[in-house]
């Protein structure tokens, strides 16, 4: 009994090992094109994007910002000030707040449909192109009362043809203990952006699962064998790596599934 007890602990290894293996083989090409994507940053609330390489570029740099939530035609005539972006409006609000932030693109001539991919804003916004509102994320409220946070990214096509994209995003945050625009916004070729969101949703799933599967094999080794507490721990480490990499870049998890606000955030 012992012998097989033995043998199936060595059999698990090697399977874990060779999962590992593959789960980071496959990860590789992702960080690579994630890393790689071309940065370009504003300069006075404006950003002239005169040539989109295929892969898109990622903007932020000096956004024009303002306390409060601003409809556009409001934030014309409201005095502004600057606000690097990605960053934490703490040292202007503090933790909890509301703000109105506006980004001027000037976009390139092309035959082919642009859109825009926007990632996690702590901790709930409206977002305004040329003056339309084109997406909700949860509910942003001057005050707490009415107000619901959610984290979900988006992709938001933009008027074909458009020479100029007035971006205005009132954001609010009562939750998180930091608030505002905390990653680059992208911009590229619609069916570039697309596709690389959905391989990254896909791959998420793949790359969870496997976690999970390793976490099996541990909890297994630890129930059938001699009940070593490193296998016990490393299966629950492995269980909240799997929770945490559905979190992680395009929250596959909260998207399909109704998850409180709160867990996502325990979890991140």
């Amino acid at each position: 009994m012992k012998s097989m007890i033995a043998r199936l602990r060595y059999d698990f290894r090697s399977a874990g090992a060779v999962m590992l293996f593959l789960l980071v083989l496959m990860a590789a090409p992702y960080i690579y094109l994630s890393s790689t994507t071309r940065t370009i940053d504003a300069e006075k609330g404006v950003v002239t994007l005169s040539d989109i390489p295929e892969r898109g570029v990622e903007v932020g740099g000096e956004w024009e910002f303002r306390p409060g939530l601003l409809m556009p035609d409001e934030f014309e005539s409201a005095s502004s000030e600057l606000i690097r972006v990605p960053s934490t409006w703490n040292g202007r609000l503090g933790s909890f707040g509301c703000a109105t932030y506006r980004l001027t693109m000037h976009l390139p001539v092309s035959q082919r449909p642009l859109s825009l991919k926007v990632n996690w804003i702590y901790s709930s916004y409206r977002l305004f192109v040329n003056g339309r509102n084109v997406a909700t994320v949860g509910i942003p409220a001057a005050q707490k009362e009415g107000y619901s946070p959610r984290i979900r990214p988006i992709v938001v096509p933009l008027d074909s043809g458009a020479q100029t994209a007035v971006l205005v995003f009132q954001v609010a945050n009562w939750f998180n203990y930091e608030g505002g625009i905390t990653n680059r916004i992208e911009a590229g070729y619609s069916d570039t952006v697309n596709t690389r969101r959905e391989r990254n949703f896909v791959s998420s799933w793949f790359f969870a699962g496997g976690i999970f599967i390793m976490a099996l094999f541990h909890f297994i080794i630890f129930i059938w064998g001699n009940r070593e507490r490193s296998y016990l721990q490393f299966g629950l480490f492995c269980l909240v790596a799997s929770l945490y990499s559905l979190i992680l870049g395009e929250a596959s998890f909260a998207s399909i599934f109704p998850v409180p606000y709160a867990a996502v955030f325990k979890l991140m």
